[in-house]
């Protein structure tokens, strides 16, 4: 059985010295470069070019499916009554004495 010593995983390079043509794997600090498997020639790769609005957006999904996968649902705000919603419920209220301790349990609230 023979193993193969080279893996199709890697950038499509070609040598200007021999011309063999592969995939290589280039190093990636400081330079982006490797040498031809075929002569040795060190080759360079380009490096390539990032648009800053797809990192960000990038990064953004991934912070939004960590958070939604590892924090708590946020409870939906429902605002205290107030104004108008309190003077409608007093307006429903038949009895006055109900009136009466509806109105003292707002004042009481509001000081």
């Amino acid at each position: 059985m023979t193993i193969s010593s080279r893996t199709p995983e890697g950038e499509p390079g070609k040598c200007p010295i021999c011309g063999h043509a592969e995939k290589i794997d280039p190093s990636t600090m400081p330079r982006r470069d490797a040498p031809c498997p075929s002569c040795g020639h060190l080759l360079s790769f380009e490096v390539p070019v990032l648009d800053i609005n797809e990192v960000f957006s990038y990064w953004e999904e991934r912070r939004l499916e960590w958070e939604a996968k590892h924090l708590p649902p946020d409870e939906p705000h429902v605002p205290e009554p107030a104004g108008p919603t309190i003077a409608l419920a007093l307006q429903a209220i038949d009895d006055p004495a109900e009136v009466r301790q509806a109105e003292d349990l707002f004042w009481q609230q509001s000081e």
